[in-house]
């Protein structure tokens, strides 16, 4: 923005320049009269554009990344490390927590070396430390500078867990970042070392009550705010697993907050992390004043907390801006400006400039998700919206392909495409995607769209197969598609 403006400003003040020279009709004062328009003009556009854009208070962006394929226990490390590289760091560093992208790395990318480094270039880190086990114990530290593919990345190797800290220190030396030397890292059992490398890597699996079984088998292992935290967060994980699997998640949400109860109160930053889990749990239970509270309890100390913004989010117009925030886009950027890697914010951002008209910002946002998640669903069906509502049929197809391309297993995919195929009069195609999402995943809808090609192909033996499938797949009283097969089987 700011280069291409100059540049036209150049070039209006040599063509004036050039004008009045060439001509007696303009004088020199109207030419410098008008120079200093233009010039006003650029530097009102740029003081504008600069009040609108979100500007980045941190001048370094880090994190301690596990190879997680080879070791479960490299993750509990890059965790601690990250945990103390974040409490001793100074106000405009920030330090990538491992929770904030481990899991969707893991769905998206191939877990080596040249993969972790183009995600985390993606990510907007200027470090990433990887951080490894071998067989006999010790631990593996490589500190990459993404900012220079020239500089030789520097190694250090520990023997036991204790000495990360020096690790940590040595490293904030090295890449010149003031921190403070008086905060330690937290000493935990081995015990709590095993039963901590098994939550975590449940957790990275998505299996959130199987991580939550292990803090609660192990608790007794450990006494520190660093894992009370972790497993409090965990607890409300598995209290929405069980909310979306139609149960209730009142044991885990009250355990989350007993846990965070206990926290030291002499301990700033893990009371921030104490008042996001409640926050969350008053949010899910629209508890809005006790939420708001929560929140600006977090605002009011720190600003590294992505999850906090995308939370507030859901709050009223009126409590947004109590918290200092204009507006929900504002409040989504300031989470995705934290942190880039955040997919369920960077979601609900380009849904939110969907509904509002801005499909070039939305499609920008799709766009920006799939250069980190490759394989995402979300952001090639959010794609497909917004061909879809441009009525861009070609354009919608290929967006389609490309996912089946990345996912061959998304049977949703296949019967978008058989509906399009379907409603352009291209049955044969529209036949083949539909059956190919009832082999995937037995695809209910598919059915009934099998059943209108039968009967437009005479074949009413097939039309009925199925329609009765649809029926049969019924999901409750508003199933659109049920009450539409039933009346093809009765005519």
């Amino acid at each position: 923005m700011i280069i291409p403006l100059i540049i036209v400003s150049v070039f209006v003040t040599v063509f004036l320049v050039y004008i009045s020279k060439s001509s007696d009709s303009i004088s020199g004062n109207k030419t410098i009269i008008a120079v200093v328009f233009v010039w006003l003009v650029s530097v009102v556009i740029l003081l504008i554009f600069s009040l609108l854009k979100e500007n980045d208070p941190y001048k370094k962006r880090l994190t301690f990344f596990p190879m997680l394929k080879k070791s479960g226990y490299s993750a509990v490390i890059a965790d601690l490390a990250n945990d103390y590289a974040e409490r001793i760091c100074n106000k405009h560093v920030l330090v990538y927590d491992t929770r904030w992208y481990i899991r969707e790395f893991s769905n998206n990318w191939d877990w080596d070396s040249y993969s972790v480094r183009q995600f985390c270039s993606r990510m907007k880190l200027d470090y990433v430390v990887l951080v490894d086990s071998d067989p006999k114990g010790k631990i593996l530290f490589e500190l990459i500078d993404l900012s220079n593919a020239q500089k030789k990345d520097t190694i250090c190797t520990i023997n036991k867990i204790a000495d990360a800290e020096k690790v940590v220190k040595k490293i904030f030396e090295f890449i010149n970042v003031e921190f403070d030397s008086t905060q330690v890292l937290h000493q935990i059992s081995k015990n709590a070392i095993s039963a901590y490398e098994k939550a975590f890597t449940a957790w990275g699996n998505g299996d959130f009550l199987k991580s939550a079984f292990y803090f609660k088998k192990y608790r007794s292992f450990y006494k520190n705010d660093f894992l009370d935290i972790r497993a409090a967060e965990t607890y409300v994980d598995a209290g929405f697993e069980r909310i979306k699997n139609g149960n209730s998640g009142d044991y885990y949400f009250i355990s989350a907050q007993d846990i965070v109860k206990n926290i030291s109160a002499a301990d700033s930053f893990y009371l921030t992390y104490a008042n996001l889990v409640n926050a969350r749990i008053y949010i899910y239970k629209k508890m809005w004043n006790k939420a708001f509270f929560s929140l600006k309890y977090i605002f009011e100390r720190t600003e590294k907390i992505p999850e906090a913004y995308y939370i507030a989010e859901r709050l009223h117009k009126s409590r947004i801006k109590k918290l200092g925030f204009k507006s929900s886009e504002q409040i989504l950027k300031r989470a995705v400006l934290v942190n880039p890697a955040y997919l369920d914010a960077q979601i609900l951002l380009a849904k939110e400039y969907f509904a509002r008209g801005f499909h070039k910002k939305s499609e920008k946002t799709y766009y920006r998700i799939l250069e980190l998640y490759p394989k995402n669903k979300d952001a090639y069906f959010g794609l497909a919206a917004i061909a879809g509502a441009e009525n861009k049929i070609g354009k919608l197809l290929n967006i389609y392909k490309k996912l089946i391309d990345v996912r061959p297993d998304c049977a949703d995919a296949y019967y978008n495409l058989g509906v399009i195929y379907y409603k352009t009069e291209n049955k044969e195609e529209a036949e083949k995607f539909f059956k190919k999402a009832v082999d995937i995943s037995d695809h209910s809808d598919s059915y009934f769209y099998l059943g209108l090609i039968a009967l437009e192909k005479n074949n009413r033996e097939d039309a009925l197969k199925y329609f009765k499938n649809r029926v049969g797949k019924r999901t409750g009283p508003g199933d659109h598609f049920a009450d539409k097969a039933a009346e093809k089987i009765r005519e």
